[in-house]
Order: structure tokens, then C-alpha cells, then sequence
């Protein structure tokens, strides 16, 4: 399989699957269509997708839902109740086939499975995913203050870990321009992991040789070194781990990773 990430950030959010049979999976749509395009014909080949994944209903991970299932009309979409109440006007408009899920529940398609697993954060019924597909473990969690323990042990063993590492503790802490109710908001326990906060996540559920991802790094309050230098201290003496590091900046510097 092939995977791509478009874009991940407060700007928006898209990931790409490329299953070895050629469908497609499709979590989050908060980048444009045009981008998305240039992605599924040039640098993927792709010309339809086959399943998509909201994991909530915050701008950035469904802003560009109703332009891409206009041009590219998913066979089915998978989301909570909370976020089809903020897209099912798109729904209606374009007749999309979807399907409401839950956390912790066990899903299972004829290309992979599924379980859900619960994020933390200030938007209701947020989710992350753990895939299994052909042969590989996946594991999926962006936009979370904390990690429960029970999905920290579901996502140990994966062989590709999509995670966030949102912040830099102290470039929040020294930030002037957004106010102190935003700082707690952003670090408190239903906001976003820190870079710390990565490391230690990490450390709890890499149990082999896997793939880092490290997701929706904020471009005002993180630095792509402050994120490297923290898993370098934190992971990389400890275990046998490739991180990408994925950015909105730059849209192509995290090329696709085969697994």
C-alpha cells in the first residue's frame, strides 16, 4: 500500500491510502480540491475513492468535503453523528452513502478492519482510527489532549503510527499573540499533544521496528527541529523508528511511504 499525507495542520487536514488493489481511503477533507486532484492523478493515479474517514467536524478536517465529494464521490463515508449533523446538507445535496460510527466500535470491509478508538477533544465524538489492512497495522490519532490507557494498548504493535505533535510547551507558553484562554485550551486535555506529549505516547505503544508520522505540527508554535530534537532524545536511543514529519508549509516535503 502507499500513503500519502496532504497536508496536516490547523490549516487542513487530508491523508491518502493506496490500497495494493488500488482503492482508496481517504481520511479527513480539509484541504481543496484542487490540491487533492493534483494528488489522486499525478502523484498517485487515482481516479475514484472508495472509503472516507472524518475523524470530527472542525474546519480544518472538513473544509474541503463538499467540493471533493462533488468531483470524487466516495462510495461510502464513515463519521460520528456529531459531525454528520455539521455535513449532512452535503450529504443530501450530492447523495452520499454514509454510515454512522462510534467509538470503540469494530468495523469490518472486505479490504480491511477497523476499530475506533476515542480522541480528546473539544469537539464531541472525535476519533481516531486503527486499521488493519493487508497484513499491516495502522494506527490513527490527531487532535487529542491525552490518550486514554485502553488505546494506548490498542495501538501498540503497529507497523505506521499517524500522531501528533502539535506543540513546543514553550513557544506556546512564549507565544504574545493569542490570548492565555487559547494557550489552555490548545494544552489542556481536550487540546492537542505537545511535542513531549508525543514522545511519551510514543513510548507507550511502540513495542517494534515501525513508521512515525508525526502530524498537525503547528506552524506558529512548533518548529519542525523542536519535534526531531524531542523524538531523537525520547525515541530514537530507545528504539528502531523512521519519522516523517508532516507539515502544511510544504505540501510535497513528506513524500508518499510504501508499507
Amino acid at each position: 500500500m502507499v500513503i500519502k499525507v496532504v497536508s496536516s495542520s490547523s490549516k487542513g487536514n487530508l491523508t491518502i491510502i493506496k490500497l495494493s488493489n488500488q482503492k482508496v481511503i481517504l481520511i479527513d477533507c480539509g484541504v481543496g480540491i484542487t490540491k487533492l486532484k493534483k494528488e489522486l492523478n499525478q502523484s498517485l493515479n487515482i481516479q475514484s475513492i472508495d472509503y472516507l474517514f472524518l475523524t470530527h467536524g472542525h474546519q480544518d478536517h472538513i473544509q474541503g468535503l463538499a467540493s471533493i465529494v462533488k468531483k470524487f464521490p466516495p462510495k461510502i463515508v464513515y463519521l460520528s453523528n456529531a459531525t454528520l449533523n455539521l455535513v449532512k446538507d452535503i450529504f443530501y445535496d450530492y447523495q452520499i452513502n454514509y454510515q454512522i460510527i462510534k467509538r470503540d466500535q469494530e468495523l469490518i470491509t472486505e479490504d480491511f478492519s477497523l476499530l475506533t478508538i476515542g480522541a480528546n477533544h473539544d469537539f464531541p465524538q472525535t476519533m481516531g482510527f486503527i486499521f488493519h489492512i493487508e497484513g499491516k497495522k495502522l494506527s490513527y490519532l490527531t487532535d487529542s489532549g491525552f490518550v486514554d490507557y485502553e488505546y494506548l494498548e490498542a495501538m501498540k504493535d503497529s507497523d505506521l503510527i499517524f500522531l501528533e505533535a502539535n506543540h513546543d510547551e514553550t513557544m506556546l507558553n512564549n507565544d504574545i499573540s493569542i490570548s492565555y484562554p487559547l494557550k489552555k485550551r490548545i494544552s489542556g486535555p481536550l487540546g492537542h499533544l505537545s511535542n513531549d506529549s508525543f514522545c511519551i505516547v510514543l513510548d507507550n505503544i511502540i513495542t517494534k521496528p515501525t513508521i512515525v508520522i508525526a502530524m498537525h505540527i503547528s506552524q506558529e508554535r512548533n518548529q519542525l527541529k523542536l519535534v526531531q530534537d524531542c523524538f531523537n532524545r525520547q525515541i530514537k536511543r530507545k528504539y528502531k523508528v523512521d519519522l516523517y514529519l508532516s507539515t502544511s508549509v510544504e505540501f510535497d516535503s513528506l513524500k508518499s511511504i510504501i508499507l
